[in-house]
């Protein structure tokens, strides 16, 4: 069962398997997330880290279709997610889904390594 979800608000929610089975062929499957406390660590004087800036994550998977992919790109902006945090528990957050500067691959109907930022991460 998926324990992430994504919707352009909190009515809209819905588990990354339902709202990407566009294709109607593969199940897409849950985002390897890398939560980080901070956007702006900041490296004090006397060598420790001060968490600055807002919450932010990335999401990834390593591989989904062109049209999951097409679904996906739908997300950016404004978004409603639960997604782990760094205690692994399942959070919901409002955030701003961002597209990698750089396009993932394309190959065979495929795109591959796609990772989006989620940022400015507000806990509902």
């Amino acid at each position: 069962m998926s324990e992430y979800f994504v919707g352009t608000s909190h009515g809209d929610l819905g588990t990354i398997a339902a709202k990407f089975a566009a294709d109607g062929l593969n199940a897409m499957p849950d985002p390897r997330s890398d939560p980080m406390e901070y956007s702006q660590p900041a490296k004090l004087g006397d060598g420790t880290i001060r968490s600055l800036g807002w919450l932010q994550q990335t999401w990834h998977w390593d591989v989904m279709t062109e049209a999951q992919c097409a679904t996906l790109r739908g997300y950016i902006g404004a978004v409603n997610v639960l997604t782990r945090n760094n205690a692994g528990s399942i959070v919901e957050y409002t955030a701003v889904l961002v597209w990698p500067e750089k396009e993932p691959e394309h190959w065979s109907n495929h795109v591959m390594d796609v990772t989006v930022t989620l940022i400015q991460m507000v806990v509902v």
